[in-house]
């Protein structure tokens, strides 16, 4: 019976998987966090505004409560997710796309609500839709459906995963199947069926434990891979059953980038900060000694070192996001003495030595599969923290903090340029494109729009005095960006 179900699934994933092909090219749709695939790209067959705010350019402008999620977009519906602070709830949003009023709003049963990151946000998983439903994940409940229209179809509750920072992974469609990175404990990806919520598998085997990259959709032949990228490596799932057909290992842990598929060509992003960065102080263990071993101990004291002495910037002028001794002290004192010595900061310094900061991309091998050995190039200059790679029109481009973008040869990796926007401070959300341009957005509201060219051609910085977190969404010639308490549409 179980055989007999996965050849039905098998056979409706691949009509669904055509009909998704032929759907996107003629409807007004960018399904999930960042369109079809994660890809960031939008069809180039009508123009898109370059210059734009409040005032210019301006469809309507949409009051929201807080949320990091991406908008998510089918037909004439924009589907959102938020969080009060004041009342302590979640909410599924869905908007007009024309106009921009609010149709529904439903308000997710969560007992309690997760703690995220103080970046963060309990509403950062962006939804997913097809023709019918519309599918939301929060850390603090689970996943819930419903249909275009607002009423809930099925939900299937998770248990709070544990983790450091929150969650922020998205469901994925794949047809018939809905995919999700549960970040555990157990970690696993999970399968559901998108009529009825029932858990179709759940493989919480998998080597490199999935966190916040989505998965990300690659035919071999006849089988449809779900890509996940996770705690040091990267892995390759038949979403027909949820075995492991490859993987990759020696990647950074805790990844936040979704990988990119674009000429022929797997593209990863394999970060953390403590690894080698540019972003790191510069600062020996003599020189902290030097500068606050008021004792004379040798050591660095817990009350000697100021907590928010910046082990590693995240480019924002005002410190937001840093990672401060005082948060890193625990993790570094392995004795736990209260005190930093040599030896301690030595053996920091040399596990952050040994980890893989290096964008890559990667050929599959004749079989499909992709190894060590399909490794094409490889960069470890000016790497994205949070913003996912974009690869548009031949060429790869990065995003990091600071502003600074690189853009590369997709094919080989030569580098056309490394320059910074003109608009600083940190970077979460990821560039997306179309019509000839790539829009890339700051953290303090700066959205930055590009030629797609060898060379850094700047058409606009357009400054939204709001916060954005969220990755923008392109439909129809229309771009939509979510700021800290708005989503704007520009069009021409």
């Amino acid at each position: 019976m179980l055989r007999l179900t996965v050849r039905v699934l098998t056979c409706a994933l691949i009509c669904n998987l055509i009909f998704f092909t032929r759907a996107v090219a003629a409807d007004a749709v960018w399904p999930q966090f960042r369109g079809a695939n994660a890809a960031g790209i939008a069809a180039d067959d009508q123009p898109l505004p370059g210059e734009f705010g409040p005032d210019r350019n301006c469809l309507w402008k949409t009051a929201l409560p807080a949320g990091h999620s991406s908008p998510c977009i089918w037909g004439e519906r924009i589907f959102l997710t938020g969080h009060d602070p004041q009342r302590q709830v979640l909410e599924t949003l869905c908007l007009d796309r024309t106009t921009g009023a609010i149709l529904w709003r439903r308000t997710a049963p969560a007992e309690t609500i997760e703690k995220p990151h103080e970046l963060g946000s309990p509403a950062a998983s962006s939804a997913a839709a097809d023709a019918q439903q519309v599918y939301v994940y929060f850390g603090s409940l689970g996943l819930l459906c419903y249909d275009h229209d607002g009423h809930e179809l099925w939900t299937q509750l998770q248990n709070p995963p544990k983790t450091a920072f929150g969650t922020a992974a998205s469901p994925v469609l794949a047809g018939n199947v809905l995919l999700l990175n549960y970040q555990g404990p157990p970690a696993a990806l999970m399968a559901l069926d998108v009529t009825s919520g029932e858990m179709l598998w759940k493989n919480e085997k998998l080597k490199y434990a999935p966190g916040y990259a989505v998965p990300v959709l690659r035919q071999a032949d006849d089988v449809t891979e779900a890509l996940v990228q996770g705690e040091r490596g990267l892995s390759a799932v038949d979403i027909r059953d949820g075995t492991v057909r490859w993987a990759l290992n020696g990647f950074a842990m805790m990844p936040i980038a979704t990988p990119v598929l674009g000429d022929d060509l797997i593209f990863v992003v394999s970060f953390h900060p403590i690894g080698p960065s540019e972003d790191k102080t510069d600062k020996t263990f003599a020189d902290l000694l030097s500068d606050y071993d008021e004792n004379k101990n040798r050591k660095l004291d817990a009350d000697e070192v100021p907590g928010k002495l910046v082990l590693v910037s995240r480019g924002h002028p005002d410190g937001v996001g840093d990672m401060t001794m005082s948060q890193m002290f625990g993790m570094l004192d392995r004795n736990r003495d209260k005190a930093l010595d040599g030896i301690e900061w030595l053996g920091m310094s040399l596990f952050a030595s040994t980890i893989n900061n290096a964008l890559m991309a990667y050929r599959a091998d004749a079989d499909g599969r992709v190894t060590a050995k399909g490794l094409v190039w490889k960069a470890d200059k000016a790497l994205p923290e949070s913003p996912s790679p974009l690869c548009y029109r031949g060429r790869l481009y990065t995003v990091k903090n600071g502003g600074i973008m690189s853009c590369y040869s997709a094919g080989d990796g030569n580098l056309h340029f490394r320059s910074r926007l003109g608009a600083a401070g940190s970077y979460y959300a990821s560039p997306v494109a179309g019509d000839g341009k790539v829009f890339t957005s700051s953290m303090d509201g700066v959205v930055v729009v590009l030629e797609a060219d060898d060379e850094l051609r700047v058409i606009a910085r357009n400054d939204l005095g709001e916060r954005i977190m969220a990755t923008p969404a392109i439909v129809d010639g229309n771009l939509y960006v979510r700021t800290a308490s708005h989503l704007y549409a520009f069009g021409k």
